[in-house]
Formats: structure tokens, sequence, C-alpha cells
């Protein structure tokens, strides 16, 4: 009878992440139609306010910052629990985080997206589909939402006791970009959905080897 669990979780996970991938592509569609445009262009109205040297603060530091974060998260649930990581666990993490960046350099591509600042300047909105040169931009989706998202990903399978920080974390840095004009809503999302998935698919490819306790 536990022989039949195994394959039935599988077939369980993999339809939830059928339908988290499904309901992350119905938002990035509600916002690139009714969304993004308005966001956009209510922060270029703003003037980019005393906090948009903050959003771009956060910007810079989201990437290693989060990073950092999470390794030490990480690092205190297992310590606090007398717990190592294993070889398997941490070869999972970097492939996720890979998985992820490669995945959004192949969509840049694919989809062509024009970004906030060459909609702003020009009017120009939408996709350039499978557009291989730098124009007229590789906007979505965005590689510090999925590099939050893989990272966030982790921590909450890793260090469920610290899934709120994560979580919270997970948003507002690579949300900076949205306030300072360099992506839209629906980018940051759809990096978001990726980064999340790819812990889920990467432990099919590379499963992880059971948490073992630490020898003292």
């Amino acid at each position: 009878m536990l022989s039949d669990l195994r394959p039935k979780a599988r077939v369980f996970r993999i339809a939830c992440l059928i339908a988290a991938a499904v309901a992350a592509s119905l938002v990035c569609a509600l916002c690139f139609l009714q969304i993004d445009q308005a966001v956009a262009q209510y922060i270029n109205r703003s003037g980019r306010p005393e906090w948009a040297s903050a959003a771009q603060m956060m910007t810079v530091l989201s990437a290693c910052g989060l990073f950092i974060l999470a390794l030490g998260l990480v690092h205190r649930h297992f310590a606090s629990g007398e717990q190592k990581i294993s070889k398997d666990e941490l070869i999972l993490g970097f492939a996720s985080v890979i998985l992820a960046l490669a995945c959004v350099e192949l969509l840049k591509s694919v989809f062509g997206r024009i970004g906030p600042e060459k909609y702003l300047a020009t009017g120009a909105y939408g996709f350039h589909y499978l557009n291989l040169s730098v124009e007229p931009g590789h906007s979505f989706p965005s590689e510090y939402g999925a590099l939050a998202g893989a990272i966030a990903g982790l921590v909450w399978t890793m260090a469920p006791t610290y899934r709120p920080t994560i979580f919270v974390l997970a948003l507002l840095l690579p949300g900076s970009q949205i306030l300072i004009g360099t992506h839209f809503v629906s980018d940051i999302v759809a990096g978001l959905a990726i980064g999340a998935l790819a812990p889920s698919l990467m432990r099919d490819v590379l499963p992880a080897s059971p948490v073992t306790p630490n020898s003292r």
C-alpha cells in the first residue's frame, strides 16, 4: 500500500504545478490587459519621488541579499534541529536557481517584450515574438523575480518556520523594479512563478536525500 502512495503523491504534485502555472498565466494576462500600463503611467507621473532611490537600492541588493538571507535561514533551521543539509539538497538548490534563470533568458527571446521605459517614451506596447536582438527589449519575464521565486521556493520547503519572512521579501525585493520603472507588474509575476515552480520540477529530476541527523 505504501508503494502506491508515492506515484499518487507525484501525480498530485504535478497536477498542482499545472494548476499553479495556469493560474500564474491568467494573472499575467490580466496584468497585461488591465494593470501594466496603468501602473507604469502612474509611476512615471509621480516624478520618481524620494522612495525611488530606496527602491533602486533594493533592486541592486536583491539578488545577493535574498540569497544570503535564504542560506542563513536554512542554516539556522537545520542547526536548531541538530540536522544538516545533504549534498543532494545543495545540488537541488543550485540547480533550481540555474533552471529558473535559464528559462527566463529563453522566454525573454521568445516574447521580446517592450519594457516600461520604451513604452513610456514611444507609446509602443506589446510583444515581438522570437526577437533575438537587443531591441525592442527583453522585459518579460523578470530575472530578479525568477531568482527570488526560486530561493523562496527552496526556503518554503526546507525551512517552513520562515515562510512568512521569505514570502514577504520575495514580493518586496523584485517588486522594487516596478517602482523604478524597469519592469511591468506581469514581468515580476511571471518571474516569481517560474522561480517558485523550479524547485518542484527539479525534485523529479534530482530527488533530494532525506535530511540526516548531524553527528556530534
